[in-house]
């Protein structure tokens, strides 16, 4: 997803959650990280995740990020961190829905716009 071809991609906007007990699986599409231990759509290199367990909530930190490929429409993420006490893992969530959704999104969980 992220850096994975040459191509730059600029952050534009990102603020830390202040409710991250709010982020629910719901409010994501697609997942993407390098983890062994949670179960992910992805890692970040467009392999199949290899994870066995399933992400554990609510997540320990959330922030909402915006940014863009060079000069290609503006895109929005979760950069979420997961924790079951032994292991953590920070994870890419991809939300489903258009920039509306998005923003109510961000005020579930506490991200300032």
């Amino acid at each position: 997803m992220l850096g994975s071809d040459d191509r730059f991609f600029v952050f534009t906007a990102h603020t830390k959650s202040s409710q991250p007990q709010n982020f629910t699986p719901a409010m994501s599409d697609k997942t993407n990280s390098d983890s062994l231990d949670f179960q992910v759509y992805e890692n970040f290199y467009g392999e199949r995740g290899k994870g066995i367990s399933p992400l554990p909530y609510p997540p320990v930190e959330v922030y909402c990020v915006k940014g863009q490929f060079e000069l290609e429409h503006s895109i929005f993420f979760f950069v979420v961190l997961h924790s079951d006490g032994v292991h953590s893992a920070w994870v890419v969530h991809t939300p489903p829905g258009s920039w509306n959704y998005h923003k109510n999104l961000m005020d579930k969980i506490g991200c300032a716009r």
